[in-house]
């Protein structure tokens, strides 16, 4: 009976993670098989490419697409697993006894938050396809700091972190929080202050990272 119990957090998380990953595949291949906005990256190479390199570059994207969709599953399950360790490290250093597993199957619920998003940029693309240009589909980034400012005029440096501070980024605490209340019987306050103490460092070391990778990439 004992072994019963114990299997079933991990039969239901990865009942979570073939959901998570079904739904993130679904809507990868839709925005690289029927969306409109195809026909904006398809217009912006015709400005430097030749139609015959066009079409070898459409025919190598279209044989090696299973391996953007492989890429996918690993980093959402990277994402999870290290959201997963950071939390697990900050309750164990405070000395909380809980299971790495647990924690897996919160993060993996929270992750959830993080398709809202997407799902919106597919109905914004449809809705206004011949409004759009391959600007407005990089920069797009539904209800972050991004929206309060002209992309245009700030710079590439900033893009990033104006697009990750978002109101599903602060979500994605709360259903952390809210997860580690129920798992842990403390209250709500006492589990976002401790997402805010491990995930946010960690958050701000990864933006700051892409920051030094955006300054290093870009032509001087």
């Amino acid at each position: 009976m004992q072994e019963k119990t114990n299997s079933k957090p991990l039969y239901n998380s990865f009942s979570l993670f073939c959901v998570l990953i079904f739904i993130y595949l679904g809507i990868a291949f839709y925005m690289n098989n029927y969306s409109p906005t195809k026909e904006l990256y398809y217009d912006s190479l015709r400005d430097n490419l030749s139609e015959i390199q066009i079409k070898t570059l459409i025919e190598q994207g279209h044989r090696y697409a299973w391996l953007g969709y492989v890429l996918l599953v690993l980093l959402v399950f990277l994402r999870v697993s290290i959201t997963s360790a950071i939390i697990y490290t900050a309750t164990t250093l405070a000395d909380m006894k809980v299971r790495f597993k647990d924690l897996f199957s919160i993060a993996l619920k929270a992750d959830f938050i993080f398709i809202i998003p997407l799902v919106i940029q597919v109905i914004w693309i449809n809705v206004t396809p011949k409004q759009l240009t391959l600007e407005d589909v990089q920069y797009f980034a539904p209800l972050s700091l991004l929206n309060l400012v002209n992309p245009k005029g700030i710079d590439a440096l900033w893009i990033y972190p104006f697009q990750t501070l978002s109101v599903f980024e602060v979500a994605y605490w709360i259903a952390l929080a809210y997860g580690l209340k129920q798992l842990l019987n403390n209250s709500l306050d006492e589990s976002f202050s401790l997402v805010i103490k491990s995930y946010l460092p960690a958050l701000l070391l990864w933006v700051a990272f892409v920051m030094f990778l955006t300054v290093t990439i870009s032509p001087a």
